[in-house]
């Protein structure tokens, strides 16, 4: 025995090691062990009550190894020192002498770690909610656990001379594995059903008391119709009830049920009296047949009911979390100013509308059912012309499964809106296409870009009217400073001269200052050209002036190169005037780089802040500066069909914004001019 003892103590190292932190039982180990080996002991004797015949290994419901695998199973295999204690006690008992009850101690022990490492082994769960849990502990319990524990035990008491060999050998060991077997199959899955504690105390309460007060008034009433009858098959009506238990009650209630009939079954047959009995003999493998029949048979058929109610419950949980998202989406939908809908064609290419929002009946007019009865009453509110182009950009897009859209006027309740339909498409794995799409009212955003293009063709006007103005001022100062100078220069020659010439160049002379002096107020009415400064976004201002010149940069193939522009830059000034001189930059650049016939024909145009200063830069890839730009002049000009007007409305507006201007060489090769604001 001692090479039993140590192997044991081996194995169970070995599985207390790898199984380290497992919970084993709520409050402290020690007093779990010491509850399974009272309950080990107790439900022994209990189980000797019922015996069939009074041999050394009698046929018995033997509860207490089905509490034993039971907690080892939950707990671990460092329950075994509580089988070992329950077994021993149990064995001493009952007249067992000391050295086999040790041995057979240390098997039952052995056997409960056996079952701990092969049923993790498998995988299997112990809240037995799938038949392959359930069908693993049986066949363990009858393949495994109970063959190893028959052996063992019998050959420690052939061992000890407690039995013969032959006859009363194969007879304690059938006994001892069925006995065994009994126990656990029908007591361990109860107490790991109830371990699992998915009932509440009323459930469990109910589980328990339900089948006892069922089955034993069944029971009785079985025994007197079999005493009065004689029919032995009338023990079959127990098995409805089992039945019933099984589909209204589940596992535990199973389990307790078909142990009243088993222990009535084993009561009566060792009182020789039952269907059991013939002629006295008691039919031990028909008894059996039958316990483990009906044992089984209510089991699995209350695992795979309890399987079924839980894939229905989660069935009905993911359907109203379903129907939960979709009145979210549904409240979602019709909360868009859009009006949305889902179109599906089916795998030959018939559509049907499957989703119409409200919003979108609401924008055509349309009613729900009839255009669920019929999908073409959807094109009913657009125009005649358009149904056709809108027909023929279905076939399109449906033969090349592409993204639709179409933008048109649609007529509802007698009122002309401007609407955009647009869908994208989505392929089902059975053939099926969806299309989700949505209806857009797009009728004030076009009333809104009408009226911006409006504003914008008025300021593009008054530009156009304040830039002739500023030309025609300019050109007059022009025409009559070329004339004029000369006249001065003359003049002033011929004041070396007679007397009486010197009189009358003298009136010239002071005829010429005049029209000097009238030249200097031009200008100074020239400078004053200006609307009262407010908030401007000098980035809108430097976007429209690219607008204004969009078609003559394109003529001359200039590529215009922005930066900054995207963001809102404000400053205190004129927009109108500065639009204008931002236009004549533009233009200048671009004349010089097509006269130079520059390869590169680039323009930058660059807006950045720096504290309190607002830069606008201004580049291109023309032949750059001169110098004749430095001075201050009015009028003056180095190309070749240059009149100088230009840059002097660009010195003029940065004059009244009280701005500075300088120029320098573009990292494009050319011209460089920037433009500085000072904010207040």
């Amino acid at each position: 025995m001692p090479t039993h003892s140590t192997g044991a103590q081996m194995c169970v190292n070995q599985v207390t090691m790898a199984t380290e932190g497992t919970e084993f039982m709520p409050r402290q180990t020690i007093t779990g062990i010491w509850l399974l080996a009272v309950l080990y002991f107790v439900f022994g004797h209990l189980s000797f009550v019922v015996q069939v015949d009074n041999v050394l290994v009698t046929p018995v419901l033997f509860a207490s190894e089905g509490i034993a695998l039971a907690f080892a199973l939950r707990y671990g295999p460092g329950v075994w020192p509580g089988v070992f204690a329950g077994q021993l006690a149990l064995a001493l008992s009952r007249g067992l002498p000391l050295l086999p009850a040790l041995g057979i101690s240390a098997g039952n022990s052995i056997e409960a770690v056996l079952a701990v490492v092969l049923f993790r082994a498998l995988g299997l769960n112990t809240n037995l909610h799938r038949a392959r849990d359930l069908s693993g502990l049986l066949a363990l319990v009858f393949l495994v656990l109970q063959p190893f524990s028959a052996i063992v035990g019998n050959a420690i008491l052939w061992s000890a001379g407690l039995i013969a060999a032959g006859t009363h050998l194969t007879q304690s060991w059938t006994n001892w594995w069925m006995g065994n077997s009994l126990g656990q199959i029908l007591v361990t899955p109860l107490l790991l059903a109830l371990f699992a504690g998915q009932r509440s105390p009323r459930q469990a309460a109910g589980d328990f008391l339900i089948p006892i007060a069922t089955l034993v008034p069944a029971v009785i009433a079985a025994e007197l119709l079999l005493r009065q009858t004689g029919i032995a098959s009338i023990v079959m009506a127990l098995v409805p009830i089992v039945i019933v238990l099984a589909i209204y009650r589940g596992l535990v209630a199973v389990c307790v049920g078909t142990m009243v009939i088993a222990a009535a079954a084993l009561y009566a047959t060792s009182h020789d009296f039952g269907p059991f009995v013939r002629e006295g003999l008691a039919a031990i493998l028909d008894l059996n047949v039958f316990l483990v029949g009906l044992a089984l048979g209510g089991q699995f058929l209350s695992v795979f009911l309890a399987r079924g109610r839980e894939q229905q419950r989660v069935e009905e949980e993911l359907r109203t979390t379903r129907e939960q998202l979709q009145r979210t989406a549904y409240e979602l939908t019709e909360n868009i100013p859009v009006g949305t809908y889902v179109l599906e064609f089916d795998a030959g290419g018939n559509p049907r509308f499957t989703f119409l929002s409200e919003r979108y009946l609401a924008m055509t007019g349309l009613k729900r059912e009839e255009v669920m009865a019929n999908h073409a009453l959807a094109l009913k509110p657009m125009q005649d012309s358009d149904r056709a182009e809108i027909e023929r950009l279905n076939r399109e897009v449906f033969a090349a499964k592409k993204r639709f859209f179409w933008e048109g006027e649609i007529t509802v309740h007698g009122e002309k809106r401007q609407a955009t339909l647009e869908s994208v498409p989505r392929k089902l794995p059975d053939g099926r296409v969806v299309w989700e799409g949505m209806l857009t009212d797009v009728t004030e955003r076009k009333a809104a870009a009408e009226r911006e293009i409006q504003v914008e063709s008025r300021h593009r006007k008054e530009l156009e009217t304040k830039l002739k103005t500023s030309l025609a001022a300019a050109a007059v100062a022009h025409e009559i400073n070329q004339p004029l100078s000369a006249i001065l220069l003359k003049s002033k020659v011929a004041l070396g001269g007679d007397g009486d010439a010197r009189e009358a160049l003298s009136v010239i002379a002071d005829e010429a200052q005049h029209v000097v002096a009238t030249i200097e107020k031009m200008k100074t009415l020239l400078r004053s050209v200006q609307t009262e400064h407010r908030e401007i976004d000098l980035a809108g201002v430097a976007r429209s002036a690219l607008l204004y010149n969009k078609g003559m940069l394109a003529r001359h193939g200039i590529t215009v190169h922005e930066s900054g522009l995207d963001k809102i830059c404000t400053i205190m000034g004129d927009d109108a005037q500065l639009q204008l001189a931002l236009i004549n930059i533009l233009r200048n650049a671009a004349e010089a780089i097509e006269e130079a016939s520059a390869k590169r024909r680039e323009i930058s145009i660059e807006l950045a802040e720096h504290g309190n200063k607002v830069v606008l830069i201004v580049g291109d890839s023309g032949p750059g500066w001169s110098g004749a730009e430095l001075a201050e002049t009015p009028l003056t000009t180095t190309k070749k069909s240059g009149t100088g007007i230009g840059l002097y409305v660009v010195r003029t507006a940065m004059n009244n914004h009280d701005g500075e201007l300088t120029f320098g060489r573009s990292d494009l090769g050319g011209a460089k001019l920037r433009m500085i604001f000072r904010r207040p």
